[in-house]
């Protein structure tokens, strides 16, 4: 049987006369939530009591003095802020208590929601977002959790208290140990630990819980350059993009913008996110590709890059122009990885080997956060040289320090693991042909000084000269290529056999 813990008896003696304590009803990070009856107007409210040492680090007249803001949102979509104290350092606010369920509780009893249902939450939260935004209050919290169902419409809670935390700063908020804001919902940003946030900050979290409503997950990655220019997520795992492709062709887009890595890139308002979702192109069924078709693709695309290298379309330009039409590049990368083909293969005959390799393999699977390091030391050990690891937002990144850069990037997904394996081999390809070139230069205009009487040797020599240090360049160039693709597969290898053993299980 589940006991409610009840109010402690300080805090009902500190508020008697002014509100009776009944129970507690939530438990957070940053508050604990106490169910009460006003005595005075006989209604119940929703007491919020800040946890003491968050209380201690903010101090009473930053918290009033910013909840006061709060205080003056008026919106049918805002949960009024009713009453706040400062009673001996313990810091309260007061708010109307809704007799409903939150937009977790709803998604956690229906699951993924309708369309026309999650676009109408949606746009009721984001006239409360811009009504507040009109007067500089960004909410900086906007989750499942946050969004009440009141009478069927949805009302915003807690407007206030996380901007009068981040007003500690960014050094006593790391002190205090109180994240502002909540990880699968805060922008980018804010995860880095900016506290002049905008209206764009809401936004990309509004488009989260818009994600999760549609989709039945928030989107574990953040997006790429790549992704936002093409407007779909490309990275999406296999059942997120099968939700996506039921849905009308213009949500995706919309969502795609709104969560953009960059606020530049971003949706600039809440209104416009809604617009952007609104905007409901006719759905026809996209065409599925099976996995015969879309290998003859990439094989005609290999065939046209090998008869013209300057011409010819890349893998990654597959890949593009296949998210157009609905083509996975998951689907791609596998047609590329059965035909042996390096993908993008930027590759010069002149050269003698690509400019860069690009691999991309998928395992069943998770990786712990426990296990990142020995993975990171499995890279290490394949690669043969130390390099620099980090992690944002669950994604692992390794980056060689040598002249041939590569970048090894793991990426958990919900039900497998993405490795992406990208080696840029341009600025080797500068010191190998520039040095020798030069030299055979330089030594042809030597030689060809002594013999200028001699027009015809002067020529031999030079083109001699040059030649020979160029097909020096292009073996040296051929060796170290080899080398290098020796060592990715070894990488591969190594991360595959890591992964398949069952890391995270």
């Amino acid at each position: 049987m589940t006991v409610t813990p009840t109010p402690p008896e300080t805090l009902r003696e500190a508020l008697a006369g002014r509100y009776q304590l009944l129970r507690e009803v939530g438990r957070g990070g940053m508050a604990t939530v106490y169910l009460a009856n006003d005595v005075k107007h006989n209604r119940q409210v929703a007491v919020k009591v800040l946890k003491p040492d968050l209380a201690a680090s903010l101090g009473a007249d930053r918290f009033l003095r910013e909840i006061e803001i709060a205080a003056q949102l008026n919106h049918p979509h805002i949960l009024p802020l009713l009453d706040s104290a400062d009673l001996d350092g313990a810091l309260l606010y007061v708010m109307p208590y809704v007799d409903g369920e939150s937009v977790r509780g709803l998604m956690d009893r229906e699951g993924v929601l309708r369309f026309e249902k999650a676009l109408a939450i949606a746009s009721e939260v984001a006239r409360a977002l811009t009504y507040a935004h009109r007067r500089g209050v960004v909410h900086r919290d906007i989750k499942p959790e946050n969004i009440l169902l009141s009478d069927g419409h949805a009302v915003v809670a807690d407007f206030g208290i996380a901007k009068a935390i981040s007003s500690l700063g960014g050094r006593a908020l790391t002190r205090t140990g109180f994240p502002i804001g909540t990880p699968g919902y805060m922008s980018p940003e804010q995860a880095a630990g900016i506290t002049d946030l905008d209206e764009r900050s809401d936004v990309f979290s509004l488009g989260c819980v818009v994600y999760e409503m549609l989709i039945g997950d928030t989107p574990s990655f953040w997006l790429s350059e790549e992704a936002v220019r093409l407007e779909r997520f490309t990275d999406a795992p296999t059942n997120h993009r099968t939700r996506f492709d039921d849905l009308p062709r213009g949500v995706e887009q919309a969502l795609v913008r709104a969560l953009a890595l960059r606020p530049d890139d971003r949706l600039a308002s809440p209104a416009d996110f809604i617009a952007a979702l609104e905007e409901r192109p006719p759905k026809g069924p996209r065409r599925r590709y099976s996995d015969t078709e879309v290998g003859a693709i990439v094989k005609q695309a290999a065939e046209d890059e090998a008869r013209d290298t300057e011409g010819g379309m890349t893998m990654g330009g597959v890949q593009a122009l296949g998210a157009e039409v609905g083509i996975e590049p998951a689907k791609v990368a596998k047609a590329a990885q059965a035909l042996e083909l390096r993908m993008p293969g930027t590759a010069s005959s002149l050269l003698g080997g690509p400019l860069s390799y690009h691999f991309r393999d998928d395992y069943v699977g998770s990786v712990e956060p426990s296990e990142q390091m020995e993975l990171i030391n499995v890279i290490r050990e394949a690669m043969g040289q130390q390099g620099q690891a980090t992690e944002v937002m669950g994604s692992l990144e390794w980056s060689s320090q040598g002249t041939e850069q590569v970048t090894v990037t793991i990426t958990p997904r919900k039900d497998d693991i993405g490795v992406t394996m990208i080696a840029d081999r341009r600025i080797p390809a500068w010191s190998t042909y520039g040095l020798p070139l030069f030299v055979g230069v330089f030594t042809a205009v030597i030689i060809s000084h002594e013999l200028r009487t001699n027009p015809l040797g002067t020529l031999v020599i030079f083109g001699t000269a040059v030649a020979a240090s160029l097909a020096v360049a292009r073996t040296v160039f051929i060796t170290t290529g080899k080398a290098l693709k020796r060592k990715l597969d070894r990488v591969r290898a190594e991360v595959g056999r890591y992964l398949e053993r069952g890391a995270g299980s």
